[in-house]
């Protein structure tokens, strides 16, 4: 009897420990406020569209604990406070005005144990007066939550350039994607031409990210490429997650080629197609990264 008393109070004593450990352990991983994550976004408008008839989503991430029942209802640039948008996490609010369909899920964000991972749609409906070639740089943002609590967070960086739609010697073909993160854009060319650099706004923010193809070879490696008329231009991108801070950013780029012509003539094209990425969410890659930010 006596030894049943002793294995009692030992294994109660254990649940002590493990439960005890196990508070600590909740404790610590969870968040004071919600984590921004780092964007680095492109968007580009062409002609006109930027006077008139202006509508572009785009979307911001954080990270906030699981049990976090706010959410964000609203968002100002403290960069552009005057800039009109619209914000919502219910994907439906945004984007069923813009013609693209999107489903609501019910529950708050996604969830990886004791975190939840947010996204805030965004629709930034009309742009201030701007220049031909002018872009715009959101870097930081005020959001608040539907308790009418703010925070003031650094975004990264969004950046909404401006280009005249002029005549091109690349004429858009072929674009394709696939789900591990790999696109492909064909160009043909109308007449010789010189690549002289595929270049974005915020390239060297990801470059450690993402590979770049010219006709199946390095860009980093072979910078120079000669297309003849009627030839094709080949432009693969494919995600690399690496152990650097671009792991944990989210990423929408728009490169621009800049090509020569033989009387050296200048044109520059965007890509059909945005080069995309999103962290690598799990637990403890969210644990790790929050860590590495002292953020618990």
């Amino acid at each position: 009897m006596k030894s049943n008393d002793r294995l009692y109070k030992i294994s109660l004593s254990v649940t002590g420990i493990l439960i005890a450990v196990g508070f600590a352990f909740l404790t610590h991983v969870r968040l004071d406020s919600p984590v921004f994550l780092e964007h680095y976004i492109d968007m580009n408008v062409t002609g006109d569209s930027w006077h008139s008839n202006f509508n572009m989503p785009t979307s911001l991430q954080y990270i906030t604990n699981a049990d976090d029942e706010r959410v964000v209802i609203w968002v100002e640039f403290a960069d552009y406070p005057g800039l009109q948008l619209q914000a919502s996490e219910n994907a439906f609010d945004v984007f069923a005005r813009t013609g693209v369909e999107q489903s609501f899920d019910e529950q708050r964000g996604r969830h990886f144990g004791q975190y939840s991972v947010r996204e805030v749609y965004l629709e930034i409906r009309d742009l201030p007066d701007l220049d031909e070639g002018e872009e715009l740089h959101l870097t930081e943002a005020t959001v608040t939550f539907s308790d009418s609590s703010t925070e003031t967070v650094d975004i990264g960086e969004l950046t909404i350039s401006t280009e005249e739609a002029t005549d091109s010697p690349l004429q858009f073909v072929y674009s394709s994607s696939t789900g591990s993160g790999q696109n492909e854009v064909i160009y043909s060319a109308e007449e010789n031409l010189s690549l002289l650099a595929v270049d974005s706004t915020n390239f060297e923010a990801f470059s450690d990210a993402v590979h770049i193809d010219i006709n199946g070879m390095d860009y980093q490696e072979d910078s120079e490429h000669n297309i003849q008329a009627g030839e094709q231009l080949s432009i693969v991108t494919k995600r690399e997650f690496s152990e650097g801070d671009s792991q944990f950013a989210y990423f929408s780029i728009l490169p621009q080629l800049t090509v020569s012509t033989e009387n050296g003539d200048e044109h520059t094209v965007r890509l059909a197609q945005a080069i995309e990425m999103e962290p690598d969410y799990s637990f403890t890659n969210i644990y790790r990264y929050l860590r590495s930010r002292e953020d618990m």
